[in-house]
């Protein structure tokens, strides 16, 4: 049954998903045309320009689309299936209420990763069409030797810190809608404007406790340059250092946050479902 409902879920997803994916590699070919045109040309023609700026417009706004649009839909079907008419036959189906909530978060996650690495694809694309195809001519072992003398990092220990704190980024702000949700239908009325303050509560919450985080991170940081080296400003200070002084507390802050929201997010949908 968790196979079917799976199954459900990216399908009830796929279309406007799809439609989405289609937009942006739509708007990606009119860029690459648009980037391609103007390496190639160096006259200034009127319809070029305005074929330029046309196509550019239309990518700010497939990227708009691709996020903005992927997430709130997201977290709308979320409540839709969980919360409104339609919750009475999520939560009648033969599968545990651990089990729905699992399935609605990791497809969600999926959604926005697929966002994310397309976007990705999309941006390495412009730049081809923009180089005229000279990215693909770069020497990338000088690149990552460069990068690591130059920063004391691995290129690839930097992709990877990247790539958690993206998915932990994606999952946190998810579980806190997801939360937010939960908490709003507790009410019997105004549930959709119970749920929105709670998420309103809920962010500057977090934005206050991850700045105090930063501040702290940042403290702790100059104190160790100071005590290093008297002298001067510590410029011996790696970027590897800095950077895995800065990310590492926000991970841990994103996953112990993430465990809360799905812990609240879990036992409010296991035990004060109203669906009233």
């Amino acid at each position: 049954m968790l196979r079917k409902l799976f199954k459900y879920e990216f399908k009830s997803t796929a279309r406007l998903m799809l439609m989405i994916y289609a937009i942006m590699a739509a708007v990606t070919v009119l860029g690459c045309i648009a980037m391609a045109s103007s390496a190639m040309q160096s006259d200034d023609s009127p319809v070029r320009e305005f074929f330029v700026i046309l196509a550019m417009v239309s990518y700010v706004l497939g990227i708009f689309a691709l996020f903005i649009v992927t997430y709130v839909y997201m977290c709308v079907h979320f409540y839709r299936t969980m919360y409104s008419d339609r919750g009475y036959l999520t939560h009648t189906l033969p599968v545990s209420h651990h089990s729905i909530l699992n399935v609605k978060l990791l497809v969600s996650l999926f959604w926005m990763l697929c966002s994310i690495l397309l976007l990705l694809l999309s941006v390495f694309a412009l730049i081809a069409a923009a180089s005229r195809g000279a990215v693909f001519q770069m020497d990338f072992s000088y690149f990552l030797s460069e990068f690591y003398r130059t920063s004391g990092m691995h290129f690839g220990a930097l992709i990877l810190y990247l790539l958690v704190a993206i998915i932990l980024s994606c999952l946190l702000y998810l579980l806190m809608v997801f939360t937010s949700a939960s908490i709003g239908q507790l009410f019997s009325q105004h549930k959709v404007a119970a749920s929105v303050i709670a998420g309103v509560v809920l962010y500057f919450a977090e934005q206050i406790i991850s700045t105090i985080i930063m501040v702290a991170s940042g403290y702790v940081m100059l104190m160790n340059d100071i005590s290093a080296d008297t002298s001067a400003v510590s410029a011996v200070s790696e970027f590897s250092d800095i950077f895995t002084m800065l990310l590492t507390p926000t991970i841990i802050y994103s996953v112990i946050l993430s465990v809360i929201y799905y812990v609240v997010c879990y036992r409010i949908t296991k035990k004060h479902i109203n669906l009233e």
